[in-house]
């Protein structure tokens, strides 16, 4: 296998897991003793953030696990090196015609022009007084 692409944030992602194992743990145990009603509440809230919190370092984790196998697959068919087809001889005598086509044929188009069209212009002329009454 490949490398991990992202060393750094897998340790992260694990360490941060780690210091929520033992937090899991006392709050699963807590809830169980002897406690308030609104004690056992708060605990159990609590628990299942901290397990939300788990479960999302673990799909990160796993998707971190994927892209890694993605990448060995990619790194694998060659990359980064560009793709390079070979024909043979006779396919390529082919492409080469059919190249010349296309070249002819574009060659018998040209771009429009755009026709600019010049905004109205306005004179102002003096109205005329009204004639008085």
């Amino acid at each position: 296998m490949a490398d991990d692409i992202n060393p750094a944030r897998r340790d992260e992602l694990t360490a941060a897991r780690d210091k929520l194992v033992p937090i899991k743990r006392g709050l699963e145990d807590s809830v169980l003793t002897n406690i308030s009603e609104n004690l056992r509440s708060a605990y159990a809230h609590w628990l299942e953030s901290v397990t939300r919190r788990m479960a999302l370092i673990d799909n990160e984790l796993a998707w971190m696990d994927s892209l890694n196998i993605h990448h060995e697959m990619l790194l694998d068919d060659g990359y980064p090196k560009d793709v390079q087809a070979i024909l043979e001889p006779s396919l390529w005598e082919e492409l080469q015609r059919e190249q010349a086509d296309h070249e002819a044929a574009r060659a018998i188009f040209r771009e429009a022009q755009a026709i600019t069209i010049g905004a109205p212009t306005f004179t102002s002329q003096p109205v005329p007084d009204k004639p008085g009454p």
